[in-house]
């Protein structure tokens, strides 16, 4: 698996057109006088609300986006004008105020949790607690059997397929030697509670898995069934993209398939935020949220991350 750093180089980010986007940002930083926190590890965070006069030049973008300054300086931008204002009679952060409070958390938890995977590595995600691996299996599982009428045999090993697929995520090679394949498999007994007999059988078949096109010809190649045979990332993703509402909600689901970092901010904005009680995404996410540890060690790497991390 090639590890997607950020979300335009995920299939879907890949193909949007950001070379304006880019030059914008790199014009604001010259304009702006910037005081880094140097105790921080780049790239820093900087969230684009709007109050400099520069930054109304910067087309608006989606996802956590890197840039290079002329400085030298290392940069992780995040978009918060859709979900901010500027109170003009107000000097500096006193001027910006919060309109919309839900999707400004969730903008800025997949800021923070893009840091960590791009400064800590794949592992800091990983590591929060199986569960998004659960919910992630149960999401692609179910929504796709219920769209295709899939019998519960075939949902089962494509709910195995999707965990095995969620866990490549954090790889960065697309061949599984035996010991990491062994440890897959026992997690996806685990997450899927799926006898080991299915599990080898079903996994055992992987070839290859680099992005969202493959996990789809996998599941083709895998599950052998005729209401399957036109199945792949288009259709995953417009299948999948209505589970969650807000701004961008479709853009922010399909990167979740290949972001690991996108996907725990939501997961973690699911189970925090009431706004999206209602979204399938919250409901699957409340099945497996037994006690709070998820939560609580996303809010612990948040604040290991930037110190002032606020779950309020």
């Amino acid at each position: 698996m090639s590890i997607f750093k950020t979300p335009y180089q995920t299939t879907v980010g890949k193909n949007s057109i950001v070379s304006k986007v880019d030059l914008a940002l790199k014009e604001t930083l010259v304009l702006t006088d910037i005081v880094n926190d140097k105790s921080q590890d780049q790239p820093y965070l900087k969230m684009i609300a709007g109050v400099e006069g520069s930054e109304k030049n910067i087309p608006a973008f989606v996802h956590p986006f890197e840039v290079s300054s002329v400085d030298g300086n290392t940069y992780l931008c995040m978009d918060m004008r859709p979900f901010v204002r500027v109170d003009n009679n107000k000097i500096g952060d006193e001027s910006i105020i919060i309109r919309n409070g839900s999707e400004y958390k969730l903008a800025e938890a997949r800021l923070i949790m893009n840091k960590s995977w791009i400064i800590n590595g794949p592992q800091s995600i990983s590591g929060l607690s199986m569960m998004p691996c659960s919910v992630f299996a149960s999401w692609v599982s179910e929504g796709i059997s219920h769209r295709f009428a899939l019998d519960p045999l075939d949902q089962l090993k494509l709910s195995i397929l999707a965990s095995f697929y969620y866990q490549s995520l954090f790889l960065t090679s697309e061949e599984f030697d035996s010991e990491t394949k062994e440890k897959m498999n026992s997690v996806c007994m685990k997450v899927t509670r799926a006898p080991a007999k299915i599990v080898y059988e079903t996994t055992d078949r992987v070839s290859k898995l680099s992005n969202i096109v493959d996990f789809c010809e996998a599941v083709k190649t895998i599950l052998q069934n005729s209401r399957l045979v036109d199945f792949n990332a288009g259709f995953l993703i417009t299948v999948l993209k209505n589970s969650w509402f807000g701004t961008n909600a479709a853009d922010i689901m399909a990167v979740s398939l290949e972001h690991p970092p996108t996907w725990v901010s939501v997961i973690y904005t699911a189970l925090s935020e009431r706004t999206f009680r209602n979204s399938n995404l919250c409901r699957i996410s409340e099945r497996y949220n037994k006690d709070t540890s998820f939560v609580k060690a996303f809010v612990q790497l948040a604040n290991d991350v930037t110190g002032k991390f606020d779950d309020k």
